[in-house]
Formats: structure tokens, sequence, C-alpha cells
């Protein structure tokens, strides 16, 4: 009997994992700040949508569409209005841990999102192991803390995903919903549009089993294509309104892609981006048990709801065979792909445990446990370290504490890893400079990350017979292997847990010129 009582118990394990999920994503999203260059893009988002709030609907800038830039724009507007900024240094950090924030409301959702696919498609039991798996993932918790397009992009999928599979038949009507959420989720990043292929596949596959294959598929695929190009204006209106630099702009991002990431005048390029999923980036962000899982659950799937499981499958398969068309792979490239993951992945859970009878709750939570350790394990002590104030800021204090008002300051390396500092009490220079004007303090941030750590030998040869070494901030990072990092990525922690790591960023060595 369905009482009020019976309800309340059915849904406490969902908030428990939903609660659990939030905590892991909103502890350390504070991570780095106020150093507005710790995570990469953040800040150059963040800037599009202040722009956006001041007035100028136009981004003029389309490397990325603009659905939500105007989110948080909105955001920013409502923030500004509740005179919650002061100056201009602290309103960018305060922006960008707004923007931090919601990424973590909008990974919550995420998790809830998976949970509703996975009772679409495999009931009930399995959907609470499929919103855990997704809620202690670690690639869904690591990119849940920042401001950044992949998190909403991912929930936007898998939420253009319930649509599709929320009826037995799609119905022009159905079909058309879909659309117009694919393209609300291509409207947040472009490749949000790969979500398009299952609807697809179902328009063939409903076609299929009515009387006039060709005539349905074909208004079910053409009123779905409608429906998103609807969606992706309403969320770009400027790909029409400024249709040259949203053509310059696209054209771009494909070569970005294509030919390899560059920064500094260094460039990586991916040989072989598929086996970088494959055999990195997919168990780095949910574990190796869990891959190994959810590739019998897509089997399961295709056996036991085949219609389903077609729509599931499509999707990773159209995503990694467009992702092993460039050079450049990122880890985060790989969410999308998560919450599928998790939803098969629970489909082979729930099966095993049906197997046990009495027992089948206790069986569930047994393996689910188990089969997430790995990541759930790397969660946390990402976490664990996020919260920890940062190398560059720890160097940042200890400068203003040291260094006398007036001293010139170099630093080399990428923005990302440089100290930041407030006040004009310093002036920064280069080390391109004759003996006699060489700075007083050089900054040298050192990690495994070759594009953005690199230290010529010149400085090296500069700062061993020019400088003395008075201060070194060590994070432990140089203990790690450069293999286990994103090294497309200037985000100073490892795809994998690595105990010999004590807080986040580069290591830091600050040298003082000698006296002469």
């Amino acid at each position: 009997m369905n009482t009020p009582a019976a309800a309340v118990r059915a849904t406490w394990p969902l908030i428990a994992i939903l609660a659990a999920a939030f905590a892991l994503r909103v502890w350390g999203a504070g991570f780095g700040l106020p150093h507005t260059e710790c995570r990469p893009d953040e800040r150059q988002l963040v800037n599009l949508a202040t722009r956006v709030a001041d007035g100028d609907l136009n981004p003029h800038y389309f490397i990325w569409p603009t659905l939500y830039v105007y989110v948080l724009a909105a955001v920013f507007r409502l923030e500004g209005l509740a005179g919650l900024f002061h100056d201009a240094p602290a309103r960018l950090a305060e922006l960008i841990f707004t923007a931090r924030l919601l990424g973590v409301l909008l990974g919550t959702a995420l998790v809830y999102a998976v949970h509703e696919v996975s009772r679409i498609v495999s009931g009930r039991a399995a959907a609470r192991t499929a919103a855990f798996l997704c809620a202690v993932t670690f690639l869904a918790v690591r990119e849940s803390h920042f401001g950044m397009l992949d998190v909403p992009m991912t929930l936007a999928i898998v939420a253009a995903m319930t649509v599709l599979l929320g009826a037995r038949v799609l119905t022009p009507w159905r079909a058309a919903a879909f659309g117009l959420a694919a393209g609300l989720a291509a409207s947040i990043k472009f490749n949000g549009i790969l979500v398009m292929v299952p609807g697809l596949v179902l328009a063939l596959y409903d076609g299929a089993r009515s009387k006039d294959l060709a005539r349905t598929s074909w208004r079910l695929a053409l009123g779905m294509a409608l429906a998103a190009i609807l969606g992706f204006l309403a969320g770009t209106p400027y790909a029409a309104l400024d249709a040259p630099a949203f053509l310059a702009g696209t054209r771009a991002l494909h070569d970005h892609l294509a030919s390899g990431h560059v920064h500094d005048g260094q460039q990586l390029a991916i040989g072989s981006p598929l086996r970088a999923y494959a055999f990195d980036l997919l168990p780095a962000a949910v574990g190796w048990p869990v891959v190994i899982v959810a590739a019998a659950g897509f089997v399961l799937l295709l056996v036991r709801q085949r219609r389903e499981a077609v729509a599931l499958v499509s999707f990773p398969v159209a995503y990694l065979a467009a992702a092993s068309t460039g050079s450049t792979v990122f880890a985060r490239y790989a969410l999308p792909l998560v919450p599928f993951i998790c939803v098969a992945a629970a489909e082979a859970i729930a099966s095993l445990a049906g197997r046990a009878g009495h027992y089948k709750v206790a069986v569930v939570v047994a393996l689910s446990a188990l089969l997430a350790f790995p990541s759930m394990r790397a969660a946390f002590w990402l976490d664990t370290l996020l919260a920890r104030t940062d190398s560059r800021l720890l160097a940042a204090q200890w400068i203003a504490a040291h260094v006398p008002s007036g001293a010139t300051i170099a630093q080399t390396g990428s923005v990302y890893g440089k100290v930041q500092w407030s006040g004009s009490n310093w002036r920064e220079t280069s080390l391109d400079a004759t003996p006699q004007s060489l700075p007083d303090f050089v900054i040298v941030p050192r990690s495994p990350l070759r594009l953005y750590s690199r230290v010529p030998e010149s400085v090296d040869a500069l700062i061993n017979g020019d400088y003395r070494l008075v201060q070194d901030i060590s994070t432990g990072i140089d203990a790690v292997a450069p293999e286990a990092f994103d090294q497309s990525d200037a985000f100073f922690l490892p795809l994998q847990r690595s105990p010999a790591i004590r807080r986040p960023g580069p290591d830091v060595s600050i040298y003082e010129r000698r006296a002469r």
C-alpha cells in the first residue's frame, strides 16, 4: 500500500545521495581564490557574463555559445542589485565564486537527472545506484567545483535524454520537445549537439515499427532538427545577428580542436584521442571497476531494453567518434560520457543483485560501494586538497610580509602558475633585462605540467649565479609522474589520487638578488 510514510521511506535514499553529492561538490569550492587564474577559463567566462550583465548582449566572442553566459549574467545582475560587490579585484573573485556555487548546484542536479534516466530505463533500484555512482565519481565531483560549461552542458544532455526516453513511442510533439532540449544543450557548449544522435536513432527505430517507415522517421527527424535550431538560437541569438563573428569563432574553435592545444607558443597534440579516452581519461574519471561493469551493463540493456539501450549506446559512440577526429583532449571533455557509464553500470549491478533474493538491497549497497571506492576515495582526496591554501596564495602572503615596497619582481611560467598580489607596492618586470636592471626578486613556479611551468635554462643559470633562494613552497607535486596529469590543462593536481601532494598549486621558489 502506498502511504505517505512509505513514500518518504522510498525517497530518503535519494535525498541522502543528493546531500552527499552536494557536500562533495561544495567542499573546496573556494579553491585558489582570490587568485583569479587558478582554474583556466573561469575568468574569461565571468568577464563575458559581466559584459552582458552591464548591458551589451552581444558577447563578441564565440569560442563558446552564449546560453550559459546569459544565465551567469542574470545571476550577476541579481547579486549586483543586492549590493554584494565592493572593489574591482574582490568583485572578480566573488563573481568567480558565485559561478562556482552555481556549478555546485548544477552538478548536484546532474546526479538527480542521472537518477531519472536510470529510473526510466532500468527501474527505481538501479536508479539509486546510478545516482550514487554519479555522486561520487571523481570527474563529476572535480568539474562541479568550477564555474565552467562542462557540467551545465552535461546536465542539459541528460535532461534531454529524459525527454527522449520518457515515452515508449516517439511522437512528433515529444520529438520536438527533445530537439528543443538538444538545441539548448548545444547552446551551452557546441558538443552538446551530439545528443541529437540518440534522438535521430530513435526516430529511425520507432519509424521502423510504423506502417510507413520513411514518412514517420522523416517527420520525427525534421521536427526534431527544426526544434534544435530554435533552441540553439534562443540561447545564442547572435549566431544569426552577428554571423561573421560567430563563424570566425567556430572556425577558431575547429582549428584549436583539430591541431592541438597551444599555450605560450608551445603546442600539445594528442596522437590517439580515442586511446586517451579509453585507457586514460575514463578510468580516471570513474575508475576501472565501473568502466568494466558498465560495458556489461550496456550488453544487458541491449538484450532487455533494446529501444532504450540503442539510444543510450549511440551517444557514447557518437561522442567518442567525434572526439577522435581532433588532436586536443582535456580530461573535462570526458564528462558527458560519465552519466551514460553510471546508468549502464547500475543496470549490471541491479541485475546481479536481483539474484540475491532478500539480500538484494545489501548486495546493491555492497557492490556499489566496492566498485565506486577508487573513484570515491580520489574525490575525497581532491576535496581535502582543494580546501587547503594554494601554494600561489602562500607565495603572495610571503611577498606581502617580506618584500620591501618598491621592489621589482619577475616571474617565469604561465599566467596560471604565477603569483597574484593586490596593491601596487611592487612592480612586475621581466627577466629580459641588462645585468644593471635585473629584478630584485624572481618567482619560479615548477610542476610536471610542461606547457605551464617551463623554466628556460637561461633562467636557471641566472638565478644560480645572481640570486639566492629565500623561500621555497613545496606542494609535493614534483613526486608525481607527468603522465598522471592532464597535460593540456593548467590544473596543478593529477587525475589520480597521489598521497605525496600536500596542497594544490605548483612548487614555488622565490629568489632574491644577491647584494652587489
